[in-house]
């Protein structure tokens, strides 16, 4: 598969002829039911704008490829599982993968498990208003819960964990994501609990974030237009110390980062409780960190600058609660509660 260097610096998914089409309004659908060992993608493709595929407690087959408007795939909780087996249907536009939503508006997954496929658990590709609820994204290859080139999207109420080579939870490459929202959720043991990249718009809030290599980051990766405008508030970000060794592709270590802002214009950073957060040999450690972003070829790139990062609570990080390696003085420190900060002066006495 794709290491994470190429997704983090290239966006590479391979369905970048689909055009977003109509956005039809959506009334009450029909139900298609579909017993453990059945054809979700047989549902699907028999399904109408609208429609709902209702999925019994059991196993099935994943590699499920949605391009019809508004419809919902619903499970029976953690009870409904897909997993590899049979054709991938997604093989081709995004990799072994165990939902991929393509080009489509209106789409839900909803109150299900996707577990162990090579490439995303869940990836909408030129969606808009793709909504992820209540499903467990479990031992996925490259990422858990994902969205690129996108707009509205809501993933809310998720567990996503064990997400080997990048993050569990990401939006990124659009100009204008339009509100995407990142809330409620628990991701915990990937590599990056949530990602931002290369996008706008976007709202991380209210989630619990431990266990991963790297809490949140928002990256500016040197694609035209940058990052920025994203409100990243009252999560709680705590004990994100696993070790990611270097990419061979150029990406560094992970260990021991909370919040980072790697690059980005204009985010804020707000009420979110980030404690624990230990470092280690890597270039960014710390509770809430700024540097600067990276070019293309992975060079250094533009400054953090013009964030606010207001009213936290960050306690026992190292080597400090804040670290402001932005590269710039525009960025702004206002009533956060902390213990230490580098430089000093960004914690309230």
């Amino acid at each position: 598969m794709q290491p994470i260097a190429r997704i983090l610096l290239a966006g590479a998914v391979t369905a970048a002829t689909v055009a977003l089409g109509a956005q039809p309004a959506m009334a009450g659908g029909d139900s298609h039911i579909v017993l453990p060992g059945q054809s979700i993608q047989a549902a699907v493709d028999a399904a109408h704008p609208g429609d709902t595929i209702q999925l019994l407690p059991g196993t099935y087959d994943g590699g499920v490829k949605v391009t019809k408007h508004g419809i919902t795939i619903q499970g029976a909780d953690g009870a409904t599982v897909l997993r590899p087996g049979g054709t991938n249907h997604c093989a081709q536009d995004a990799g072994p993968s165990g939902i991929c939503v393509i080009g489509v508006h209106g789409v839900t997954v909803r109150a299900l498990g996707v577990e162990g496929f090579e490439a995303f658990g869940v990836i909408g590709f030129k969606t808009d208003a793709l909504h992820v609820t209540a499903v467990h994204a479990v031992n996925n290859g490259e990422y858990g819960i994902t969205e690129f080139e996108s707009t509205r999207g809501e993933f809310v109420g998720n567990w996503v964990s064990g997400t080997k080579e990048d993050a569990g939870l990401y939006v990124g490459d659009i100009a204008d994501a339009h509100g995407t929202k990142v809330v409620g959720n628990h991701t915990s043991g990937n590599a990056l609990g949530v990602l931002v990249r290369h996008a706008h718009n976007v709202v991380v809030s209210g989630n619990f974030v431990d266990g991963n290599c790297t809490g949140i980051a928002l990256v500016d990766d040197g694609q035209a237009g940058g990052q920025g405008h994203t409100q990243v508030s009252a999560n709680i970000v705590t004990g994100n110390n696993r070790f990611c060794p270097p990419s061979p592709d150029g990406v560094p270590p992970l260990q021991g980062t909370g919040i980072v802002l790697v690059g980005g214009q204009h985010n804020t950073v707000s009420a979110n409780k980030v404690d624990d957060n230990l470092g280690g040999p890597v270039p960014f450690p710390g509770g809430i960190v700024l540097v600067p972003g990276v070019t293309e070829t992975g060079g250094p790139g533009a400054p953090a600058a013009h964030n606010l990062i207001k009213a936290n609570v960050a306690h026992g990080n190292l080597p400090a609660d804040i670290v402001d390696h932005s590269g710039s003085a525009t960025n702004v420190f206002e009533a956060n509660v902390c213990g230490s900060s580098l430089p000093a002066g960004h914690c309230l006495p």
